[in-house]
């Protein structure tokens, strides 16, 4: 986060988080039949103990705008997580060993012995899309976190990228291998 985030810790996981949890009621009640009890008047602070209580299963249970970065003492892993629609960017890079994160690319530019290299294909993207697509940035050596996903980062710096949610093709409605005639006319009832 590139503005200094309010860090939080919960057992054996320590937070930072930026943006909102729009569904902490619901969330706390899925912490109390766990055992866990969470009074704090602050949203994002419940992120830790979610990601004590259900592990990287807790980015799916979040509703909201956020970016996420949460370290495991015991694993010693850094993890870092993006709204489902990727509302609140995430970018990060690493050097010589050092793990850094900020919403904003600008946020690196200052590193020392950060290389100013453009990215290719983040140019190329940027002209055809009219933006860049996740992991790729305008900047070599950066990557952003994709839209409802995680990154994971072990003490080697090998990085897994896992996707927690996928939106619904047909929500509230099953593929059934209908014809494509009964499917228009069944969406036009």
């Amino acid at each position: 986060v590139d503005h200094p985030a309010e860090v939080h810790t919960y057992g054996n996981i320590v937070c930072a988080v930026n943006g909102e949890i729009y569904n902490v009621t619901e969330l706390k009640g899925a912490l109390s039949a766990q055992g866990i009890l969470f009074e704090h008047p602050i949203d994002t602070f419940i992120v830790a103990p979610l990601l004590s209580a259900f592990g990287e299963a807790a980015f799916d249970m979040i509703d909201g705008q956020f970016a996420i970065i949460s370290i495991d003492t015991r694993s010693r892993n850094v993890t870092l997580a993006r709204d489902k629609f990727g509302v609140c960017p995430l970018h990060y890079t690493i050097m010589n060993g050092v793990l850094f994160a900020a919403s904003e690319m600008k946020a690196f530019l200052s590193l020392p012995g950060f290389r100013r290299s453009l990215n290719i294909k983040g140019i190329q993207q940027l002209a055809y899309y009219g933006s860049t697509l996740s992991p790729s940035c305008l900047l070599k050596g950066i990557h952003q976190v994709p839209h409802a996903s995680y990154v994971t980062i072990n003490r080697e710096e090998r990085r897994t990228v896992a996707r927690y949610y996928q939106l619904p093709l047909f929500p509230n409605t099953k593929l059934r291998g209908i014809s494509f005639g009964d499917a228009a006319s069944e969406y036009r009832n």
